[in-house]
């Protein structure tokens, strides 16, 4: 790949790390936008990009050094900071990480068809009325689609075939931190209770929402674990990967974790959690102070 392994060596992050945090938040896009100026008159912008909380922008920072590509740029008033890799010779160095180490989500697709995109643009077919109507086939079959700006001019494309992505095997714990740090959520619920001395319950969650799309990556990461309940809700289009077993929680996904550590500001959401199972652990969440 084109990333330097002094780049890689010096973030301290696993390829297969940027890969699952990459099918979490990741984007890739295909813009397409009227510009009098080119003689085609129209303008197309690839580009990978990540969004995040500015509290994480020094993840963000390292996954720029890995890459040795992009510029971060604050979002003011929202509290965000992006990642952007956008000129076509920049992009390589993306196209080269995610050739070798694969996304496994159905963000897969959307890498497929900016792959095809790049390919037209690299060869310089963008400017032929050929190559341009391709794309705008290929951005309607995005996650994205087409914009109303663009369906105006161009209302008869037919979106191309979306790739088919029917495998989402999970074979790396690095791949599923990254993923994780993007998508995970370690819940310490607090609720009332009837059966409970002190009139509360403890309950530690960790769960992971997808569009339903995601529903095979999130059966495989039961069978992954060996642990842990899946849950898809049809009417909502979403589905859910839970562990609430106590047991599970510290016999298999706290030494995960331990072992492989988060490298964002999860982190300290996963130390906190770790800090209530041990409380839990020791009786201490029956007593009035734990």
């Amino acid at each position: 790949m084109s990333s330097s392994r002094e780049n890689i060596e010096s973030t301290g992050l696993n390829p297969s790390y940027v890969t699952g945090f990459a099918d979490g938040e990741g984007c890739f896009r295909i813009d397409i936008h009227k510009n009098s100026k080119l003689k085609s008159g129209w303008e197309v912008i690839l580009s990978f990009s990540i969004n995040l909380h500015i509290k994480d922008k020094s993840l963000l920072e390292r996954i720029r050094l890995y890459f040795g590509k992009g510029q971060i740029n604050e979002a003011k008033g929202k509290n965000s900071c992006i990642l952007q890799i956008r000129s076509i010779k920049d992009l390589i160095v993306v196209i080269d990480h995610f050739n070798k180490y694969p996304l496994i989500s159905q963000k897969h697709a959307d890498y497929l068809i900016f792959l095809s995109a790049y390919e037209i643009i690299k060869s310089k077919n963008h400017l032929t009325p050929e190559g341009l109507n391709t794309l705008l086939e290929l951005k309607s079959s995005s996650n994205l689609g087409l914009p109303a700006e663009l369906k105006s001019y161009h209302s008869d494309i037919v979106p191309a075939i979306r790739p088919l992505i029917s495998k989402s095997e999970i074979i790396d714990p690095n791949w599923l931190v990254g993923f994780v740090e993007g998508e995970g959520n370690f819940l310490i619920k607090i609720s009332k209770s009837n059966t409970t001395k002190l009139g509360y319950q403890v309950l530690l969650v960790f769960q992971i929402g997808l569009p339903s799309r995601d529903s095979l990556l999130l059966k495989n990461l039961v069978e992954y674990l060996g642990c842990g309940t899946f849950r898809e809700y049809p009417e909502k289009s979403v589905c859910y990967f839970t562990i609430s077993s106590y047991n599970d929680i510290v016999t298999k996904l706290i030494p995960m974790f331990d072992k492989y550590p988060l490298q964002g500001a999860k982190y300290q959401d996963f130390i906190e959690f770790k800090q209530v199972a041990e409380l839990m652990q020791n009786k201490a969440h029956l007593t009035e102070k734990g």
